[in-house]
């Protein structure tokens, strides 16, 4: 008779929905409450399936769940875990659930590469545990632990849910917005915090004394001279704020200011524009004197259109575009009313671009993407109608892969004057796990030329000083203006 009762009741159970994550795992008797739920946190990552955290690649739920241990991850916590009422602010669409909460955790499985990529966010709230239940969260002490939802992700489970920034948590009342969603390491044993960018700490040059010759002259927009074309690089780099920034994009900016002066750019033809400004400190003389920020945005989308608009002003125009980008491919530049959510004016969308470069006189413009996410702007400038025929586009990756820093420096750290575009790819292909892409010209097979546009092998045997600009014959600036 027991072995039948015992049968039914195996019976029955496996009938019963099992919620791998509403009941809290063994706890440590003298753990602290911040540890007990940083440690829920962790243990939700595995016990949620892959389709609850809107991972649909295999190798990189693998990779998160089996590959990658916590003392490879960063923490995240809101006024270091202590119980309050906080409001969290996400720069692209919002969260599903409301905004305020007792607390916020966050986990970056890969706090090594640059944002945006994959993280996870966990709200606590004081819930039922029936209501705990519904959230696939986990219940203890009368409070819920569970995982945040972009909105309008319910039921259109895709790649476009997963959360990939970190959010912006203020103390409710805090009219500034101060951010309390800081990394931990003295918690629970985990990775070390990424290196701070030290922004706003230091107002840039042209804020302090705007009437600086440096500074006057590097706001001409006209940058195009009589008789003389040149080529022109435009590096615009957003690291959104200091908890998305990385050091290494600002770094690679840097770099590829450097890796153009040494293609031959002249300084007078280049413009940087960094996060806000605010970080910038200029060391050595190579470096460049002046760097823009987001509220320079007019300016920079100035200087190309003045180029671009021109006839005889640039034979070839190099965007170089980096850093945290949204869903649609726009590049976030800072937020400067530190509201933690995207407003137009801080943003370098796909729509600026193609419409700064539209129709462009220069023989050819160069545009390298450093960002996993160039789908949107193919996509976009394959519907310009004719209007970027002379366009290059090198992508570092596509939407969903992992950043990877391999692609930036292919770029900046070739030290020869032969730096070839095919040779570029094949690196980038050789050595990294992103997959890069590239469209060219309508008609065109060809990305064995330099960054100038020389021909690869032609221009190995040319000197650095017959780069950058060229005088054009009197004859022809007279007759075509």
């Amino acid at each position: 008779m027991s072995l039948k009762i015992a049968f039914l009741v195996a019976f029955i159970a496996s009938f019963i929905p099992v919620n791998r994550s509403s009941a809290i795992t063994k706890r440590d008797p003298n753990a602290t409450p911040v540890e007990i739920w940083a440690l829920q946190a962790f243990s939700m990552l595995d016990a949620l399936t892959c389709r609850q955290l809107y991972i649909f690649d295999e190798d990189l739920c693998d990779r998160i769940k089996i590959s990658t241990h916590r003392t490879q991850m960063n923490l995240y916590l809101s006024n270091e875990g202590k119980l309050g009422n906080y409001t969290v602010a996400y720069p692209d669409n919002g969260f599903e659930q409301d905004p305020r909460h007792s607390m916020v955790l966050g986990i970056d499985p890969f706090p090594e590469l640059s944002i945006p990529h994959v993280v996870f966010i966990f709200f606590l709230d004081k819930f039922s545990s029936n209501q705990c239940e519904q959230r696939s969260g986990q219940f203890y002490n009368k409070f819920c632990l569970y995982l945040a939802q972009k909105k309008q992700c319910g039921q259109d489970l895709n790649l476009y849910c997963q959360l990939r920034y970190l959010p912006l948590v203020y103390e409710n009342g805090d009219h500034k917005k101060s951010q309390q969603f800081k990394c931990h390491e003295d918690v629970l044993v985990t990775a070390t915090c990424p290196k701070p960018t030290e922004l706003n700490k230091k107002e840039p040059l042209c804020v302090q004394q705007p009437d600086h010759p440096v500074c006057l002259k590097s706001r001409k927009t006209n940058l195009c001279q009589n008789d003389i074309i040149c080529d022109y690089g435009f590096i615009i780099s957003g690291g959104w704020n200091e908890i998305n920034g990385r050091k290494q994009l600002e770094t690679g900016a840097l770099a590829m200011y450097k890796q153009l002066t040494k293609q031959g750019f002249h300084v007078d033809s280049l413009r940087l524009l960094v996060n806000n400004a605010t970080s910038y400190r200029r060391a050595k003389n190579q470096e460049p004197e002046v760097v823009w920020g987001a509220r320079d945005r007019a300016e920079m989308r100035s200087s190309i259109r003045k180029v671009c608009n021109r006839e005889f002003c640039a034979d070839t125009v190099v965007i170089y575009l980096s850093g945290v980008t949204a869903d649609d491919g726009s590049l976030l530049l800072w937020d400067l009313n530190q509201d933690g959510v995207v407003n137009n004016n801080e943003r370098y969308s796909p729509f600026h671009l193609l419409k700064d470069t539209a129709n462009c006189k220069a023989n050819r413009v160069i545009l390298i993407v450093d960002s996993t996410n160039t789908e949107s702007l193919i996509t976009k400038m394959s519907q310009s109608k004719g209007k970027h025929d002379n366009m290059i586009v090198i992508g570092a990756g596509r939407f969903g892969q992992l950043p990877d820093d391999t692609f930036v420096k292919v770029f900046t750290e070739f030290s020869g004057m032969q730096f070839c575009l095919a040779e570029a790819l094949t690196d980038v292909e050789r050595h990294s796990e992103i997959d890069p892409f590239l469209m060219l010209p309508e008609g065109s097979t060809n990305v064995n030329v330099t960054l100038t546009g020389a021909t690869c092998s032609r221009h190995s045997n040319l000197p650095t000083k017959t780069s950058g600009c060229m005088q054009l014959p009197s004859m022809m600036w007279k007759l075509f203006t």
